[in-house]
Formats: C-alpha cells, sequence, structure tokens
C-alpha cells in the first residue's frame, strides 16, 4: 500500500505489461466502494515512445536513441522487437540521445526495437488529498491492439503528516552506530526506509490494523525502525547473520505487539485526531 501525506500534491502510479495502444484510464474507489474518481477518468501515459539506433549485445548498460525527449531518470523503460525477447530496463541518465541504464541488461536487442515508457500516473486534486482516506483503491484499465488487458491495482491512503519519514537515518544510527560501514557502498538508506515501511503497512493491514489509526505512535515506528535494519542487514554479509536474526526478531515482536491492540474506534468524531492520541506505553498502546 502507498501512503500520501495530506495537502501534499500526490500521483498514482503503476507500469502496464507492455505500451498501452490507447491512453489508459483510472477509477478511484473510497474503502466503502464509493466512486472518488469516476471510472473512465483519462489517465496519463509515459510520452517516451522511440526506438534504438543500433544492434546491442546483451549485458551492455548504454542504448542510443533516435531520440531522447521526455526521459526522466530513475523510470523503467520497454526495450522490444516484435516477437523478440523483451526486457524492462531501468535509467540512470542520458548525455544526448544516449540512454545509460542502471544494470546491464539480459538480452540481445535488434536494430531499431522499441524503447517505451510504460508508466501510468494520475496526479490527485487538492480535494481528494484535502481529504484523510483510509484504504482506497485505484484500477488502471487499458488495452493492447484493441484488446482489453488486465487492469492494475494501486491501494493508498491519504494520512496526516508524512509517514515515509517515520524513521530516518538518525533512528538507525543509534541503534546501529557503525550502520554505514557496514552496508554495501552505493547503499540508498533512504529508499529501504520507504521499502520498509511499505512491506510493515502491508503486513499491518493483511492483518487488520488500520495503519492510519497508528500514525505517530512510538509502536509504529519501534517496528519500522527494526525492518529497515533486517533490510539493510541483509547486505552486510554472512558475518552479520546474527544481527539479521536479532532484527528479525525484535521487528516482529513489534509488530506482534500491534496486531494484538483493539482497533481505535473508528466512529468517533472525525473532529478528534486519531494519531495524537495513540502512544506506545512498555508493551502496550494506551489511549491518552
Amino acid at each position: 500500500m502507498k501512503f500520501f501525506p495530506q495537502n501534499r500534491p500526490a500521483i498514482i502510479e503503476c507500469e502496464a505489461d507492455q505500451r498501452p495502444s490507447t491512453t489508459p484510464q483510472i477509477q478511484i474507489l473510497d474503502s466503502s466502494g464509493t466512486e472518488l474518481v469516476v471510472s473512465g477518468t483519462i489517465a496519463d501515459l509515459d510520452p517516451v515512445n522511440t526506438t534504438i539506433t543500433t544492434a546491442t549485445a546483451a549485458g551492455i548498460q548504454v542504448f542510443t536513441l533516435v531520440t531522447s525527449s521526455n526521459l526522466s531518470p530513475n523510470r523503467r523503460y520497454l526495450v522490444a522487437a516484435g516477437t523478440e525477447q523483451s526486457e524492462v530496463v531501468e535509467l540512470d541518465r542520458y548525455v544526448g540521445n544516449s540512454a545509460y541504464l542502471k544494470t546491464p541488461t539480459w538480452y540481445s536487442h535488434i536494430s531499431a526495437s522499441t524503447f517505451q515508457g510504460i508508466r501510468m500516473s494520475y496526479c490527485l486534486s487538492a480535494s481528494l488529498t484535502d481529504v484523510l482516506y483510509d484504504h482506497c483503491v485505484a484500477v488502471f484499465s487499458w488495452s493492447l491492439d484493441s484488446v482489453d488487458q488486465a487492469p492494475k491495482r494501486v491501494d493508498f491512503s491519504i494520512s496526516k503528516g508524512n509517514p515515509a519519514s517515520c524513521v530516518t537515518p538518525v533512528d538507525l544510527l543509534r541503534i546501529e552506530p557503525d550502520l554505514r560501514k557496514k552496508v554495501a557502498s552505493g547503499t540508498d538508506i533512504k529508499a529501504i526506509i520507504t521499502q520498509a515501511y511499505e512491506e510493515l503497512c502491508d503486513s499491518l493491514t493483511a492483518g487488520g490494523i488500520p495503519v492510519y489509526d497508528l500514525l505517530g505512535s512510538a509502536g509504529l515506528k519501534r517496528a519500522h525502525t527494526y525492518l529497515t535494519l533486517y533490510l539493510l542487514s541483509e547486505t552486510y554479509g554472512m558475518e552479520f547473520v546474527e544481527e539479521q536474526q536479532l532484527y528479525w526478531q525484535r521487528y516482529r515482536q513489534a509488530v506482534d505487539t500491534l496486531k494484538a491492540i483493539e482497533p481505535v474506534d473508528r466512529d468517533r468524531d472525525s473532529t478528534v485526531n486519531a494519531v495524537s492520541d495513540v502512544f506506545y506505553t512498555g508493551i502496550r498502546i494506551e489511549r491518552a
């Protein structure tokens, strides 16, 4: 599940399996099934639709394109040529018409293979992000050569504050002072923090716990911290197996504690701040 802060610009996005033949559409529903964005609303499609100029062998990390117009670093693109093996590549940077990839290609590609954007997106209006929503569903519909394809679903919530900042690198260093010496060179700690937050929220949601009610609680932060340290410890190497086990055990203890707590009453007056009155004391969450 994706979490977006209230009163901030937010873009819902996902990737099609192949480049849609027509403009994709979107429908957004809240947790009760009420339409927030009506079915058939036009979504955006990444405009990149070019070709490579020369054949390439497997294992290369740069394509020469006919045009680099609209390319975006860190975005993924589909490289294909008819029935030839296709693959999705992630762009690191581009210089002129040379597109440099983050990782080597798996396959060879013939000249004139397509290099296409597959990202479908929709910018949420201010009227939507001004309101708190828990567990909405965005459904992207798209077609390929006039044939409807399986819809793509994105689950998200609009919440107070910025949940992705629940844990910071400083918080991690308080527990693991030598963290930067242990993790692999080039590790993006902020990306790991975001990944850990999304995995934690998915776990709690699957357990029937409304994450929205826990935002701001120390219990949520504790679970997020240990899951992040666990994911980072996977880059330590085999000599840090004990750290991995310890962080995973503490993460599971924190999650089990959160799941054992009765969810905050969702029928209270909407003016009551469900974030500020939930806090962590010892091994349980109490209402202030």
